[in-house]
């Protein structure tokens, strides 16, 4: 469903469009909740009220309007921070006759002023219509992904600074409880290390704490909650390192069942999992709570190398990811979200100082998910919060033809969200990821990164920083 605020003077037209827009979306399968005014003052007030996805906007105003035209009305959305997509629906785009065309292309150069927040106009006939229709079945086809984004929780740590679980865990509902309402977030993804060293208790307690938050982010259900391994999730020297983390995911299928499908080891007969007994049988592939995202969950710890800290995802792995992908045949259209534990790039930890134990076969990752669409990347392990943004452009010559193909991928390093007291981390920390809706003009969508950070002598969250970018369409 797409709820539409449109604001146009002209109340004979505005009711009739309204209509028209419905039962053409609801032929395509969407259902729209469209309300109207016509004075730009009350749509001010609506959107100060309840969200809205899209705004619906006419450029000529009644002169009795206090705002007196539509740009008046952008800039007030600017200043009060609403960052509703607007879309232009005005005889002005048409132009009929010299003093039109020629006041059309000064509303056109004025609306490039605007370009943060204005996709598109449309003209007020039957073929703007047509293609107002169409613009909004492709805006819908990819709906925003707020994502909370945690790792390195070291659950195992919280008794040497006092605390209990119950204590931490309530603590963070608080601030959770806060995010929901601000963020409006629709998945919790974290990237391993959810025990200490390997201990048991941690990964019995790791499940608890992730049906507490959410339940707190209200985003319940197992379609909403996405993670891998980290290597201090692992039981080296064990016979079988794998058992303890298949352990945290049963504790979780007691809620929901369905976590289990994401698994190659799933027995469906059975409704339950195999033993993993390899590393690849923590790869876990799943789409998120609409069909338009898509989560792949790899297991980049090698209990043998570096005792896990250096990570590997192997051959092994990597052929099983292709052949799963192949079977299941997800729709391209998905924005393709990858979680790792390791990072494939150096990370730098301060001015001095840069953590270089990065993925041992980064070449063949960076290879496997750009030829699988992965547009973004999400992993933990070096306590510090980075965003690399790669572009990759690929020349193949067969003959005298030479094909190319451009990508842009982005990798987002989680903070430690509960750093132990020896290593010299932060304490607490973490980040949440917002992609917008898909823009057919630009075929892009907005993407930002806002961090959380407790000030341990305030004894409260802070806002940290907020990275913007663009984050290219897999169209």
């Amino acid at each position: 469903m797409i709820r539409v605020l449109w604001i146009d003077d002209d109340l004979r037209y505005l009711e009739a469009g309204k209509d028209t827009l419905r039962s053409e979306l609801w032929r395509l399968g969407i259902t729209a909740e469209i309300e109207t005014c016509a004075r730009s003052f009350e749509g001010l007030g609506l959107l100060d009220d309840s969200p809205f996805d899209l705004i619906l906007l006419d450029l000529h105003f009644a002169s009795k309007d206090r705002l007196r035209d539509g740009f008046h009305f952008l800039d007030k959305l600017a200043d009060k921070g609403i960052k509703t997509p607007v879309v232009i629906v005005s005889d002005y785009v048409r132009g009929a006759g010299r003093a039109d065309e020629t006041r059309r292309l000064h509303f056109e150069s004025d609306l490039r002023n605007f370009k943060d927040q204005y996709l598109r106009a449309f003209s007020k006939t039957d073929r703007g219509r047509d293609e107002l229709v169409q613009f909004i079945s492709e805006f819908v086809s990819k709906p925003p992904a707020v994502i909370v984004l945690l790792s390195d929780l070291h659950l195992g740590s919280l008794s040497k600074r006092g605390q209990t679980l119950n204590d931490f865990t309530r603590d963070m509902e608080l601030e959770f409880s806060e995010m929901r309402i601000r963020f409006k977030p629709n998945y919790l993804c974290v990237t391993g290390d959810f025990a200490l060293k390997g201990k048991p208790q941690g990964l019995r307690d790791a499940a608890f704490f992730l049906r507490r938050t959410q339940q707190a982010l209200n985003i319940e259900g197992s379609a909403s909650l996405h993670f891998c391994a980290g290597n201090h999730d692992i039981f080296r020297g064990e016979h079988n390192p794998w058992q303890g983390f298949q352990g945290l995911i049963e504790a979780l299928g007691e809620s929901d069942s369905a976590i289990f499908r994401r698994f190659s080891t799933f027995r469906p007969e059975l409704g339950e999992l195999g033993t993993f007994q390899k590393q690849r049988d923590l790869l876990a592939i799943s789409q998120g709570k609409d069909a338009s995202v898509l989560f792949v969950a790899f297991n980049s710890v090698n209990p043998d190398q570096d005792n896990g800290h250096t990570g590997l995802i192997g051959n092994e792995q990597w052929s099983a990811f292709k052949t799963r992908m192949r079977k299941h045949g997800f729709p391209g259209s998905q924005l393709r979200i990858a979680l790792l534990h390791h990072h494939m790039f150096p990370i730098p930890v301060d001015h001095s100082e840069i953590e270089e134990r990065i993925l041992m076969d980064h070449a063949t990752a960076l290879h496997q998910l750009r030829a699988a669409g992965i547009q973004l990347v999400m992993h933990g392990h070096a306590h510090f919060s980075c965003i690399h943004w790669h572009r990759f452009k690929v020349l193949n010559s067969f003959g005298n033809e030479r094909q190319e193909e451009n990508n842009e991928m982005v990798f987002i390093g989680a903070p430690t969200f509960n750093g132990t007291p020896d290593s010299g981390t932060p304490v607490r920390q973490y980040a949440i990821v917002t992609i917008g809706f898909y823009d057919p003009v630009s075929s892009s969508r907005s993407f930002e990164v806002h961090t959380r950070v407790y000030v341990p002598t305030e004894r409260k969250w802070v806002d940290g920083q907020c990275v913007k970018h663009a984050l290219p369409s897999l169209a």
